[in-house]
């Protein structure tokens, strides 16, 4: 399935669309944040609002207690990271590629949406109380965690799906 060959091209692609993408996204990015702030939103409970100020992602509210910036960056690190694994896989064609970059785009810019009004609900959980730092610092570490581990399970589930049927079908083809 993949011979030397192969991993080095599939490792020489990852690098420079990397390096690429690491260029083309903070010009991107603000955009994005206003489109996935303004869906969110709508999910928010009602006296938090929520606004993309460029890469910042910026909560504010009665029940938020004060302004809230939060990275937009982020959130992106795994679009960013899933779109080059794609767009680096050597054998697959441009119509697989394309289908898979807007099927796997899609579901992240919703996981996104959702995960953007998560959390603000618990921000505002976590200011509800006595507003301790302590309830944001949770709030803020649990996201962090949940966000350090999606990227990994969507990109490992997209490896398995793609690569794992090709191994099977062609044990012999080692390049």
């Amino acid at each position: 399935m993949l011979g030397t060959t192969r991993l080095v091209t599939f490792a020489l692609r990852a690098v420079v669309l990397l390096a690429v993408m690491a260029i083309v996204w903070p010009a991107v990015a603000g955009w994005y944040n206003g489109v996935l702030v303004v869906l969110a939103r709508n999910l928010l409970p009602g006296d938090v609002s929520v606004q993309a100020i460029g890469q910042l992602i910026v909560f504010d509210g009665a029940r938020v207690g004060s302004v809230v910036p939060f990275q937009g960056y982020a959130l992106h690190y795994g679009l960013v990271l899933m779109g080059v694994l794609i767009l680096a896989a050597v054998g697959l064609g441009f119509v697989p590629r394309l289908k898979w970059l807007l099927g796997l785009g899609s579901a992240v810019f919703a996981l996104h949406v959702i995960a953007v009004a998560l959390l603000g609900w618990g921000l505002a959980w976590a200011f509800a109380g006595d507003g301790s730092a302590a309830s944001r610092d949770l709030v803020f570490s649990m996201y962090a965690v949940f966000w350090g581990l999606v990227p990994a399970v969507i990109g490992g589930w997209w490896c398995l799906a793609y690569w794992l049927p090709r191994a099977r079908t062609r044990p012999d083809s080692r390049t």
